[in-house]
């Protein structure tokens, strides 16, 4: 058989049920995961740099007003416990977020783990802590969603 002959057919039209259908099995699986992990960000982001620290640096004391506050975490990475935990995250302007990431970015021993630290004592004992535990629980979203809610709540958000 030539390769002439084998040519795609025209493509489908796009309203039709069969182009509809066929559109909606190509969909990335997983949206309403992405739903939740973007609730949970809004959410967080809320309690940290709005209602707990108020829209000012922790590390320059500017105010959002002065500079764009950004909703940093002591600990980047994948960790989902981690990720929504309001105790290992801040409010920190664009300049200090750029500092912090650059000296080691809330690593053990390194100078932004270190301001961090004196800074807050008690989180550190908790991100210490995490750190070292070896079986975590799994990840709920469900229940870290509800648990964010309360808190907003609590601070009057």
């Amino acid at each position: 058989m030539k390769r002439s002959s084998l040519r795609r057919s025209a493509p489908l039209a796009r309203k039709t049920p069969l182009a509809r259908a066929l559109r909606a099995m190509r969909k990335p699986q997983g949206t309403s995961e992405r739903r939740m992990k973007l609730a949970l960000t809004k959410l967080c982001r809320r309690l940290v740099v709005e209602l707990r620290d108020n829209g000012i640096c922790q590390r320059c004391q500017a105010h959002a007003s002065q500079s764009q506050i950004h909703w940093a975490h002591v600990r980047a990475g994948r960790a989902a416990t981690l990720t929504w935990a309001p105790w290992a995250s801040l409010a920190l302007c664009a300049g200090c977020h750029f500092w912090f990431d650059g000296n080691g970015n809330g690593k053990p021993d390194t100078q932004s783990r270190r301001w961090w630290a004196e800074k807050f004592p008690d989180r550190d004992l908790l991100l210490r802590a995490w750190e070292q535990e070896r079986s975590r629980k799994k990840f709920d979203p469900e229940l870290t969603k509800h648990w964010l809610e309360q808190e907003i709540a609590r601070y009057g958000g």
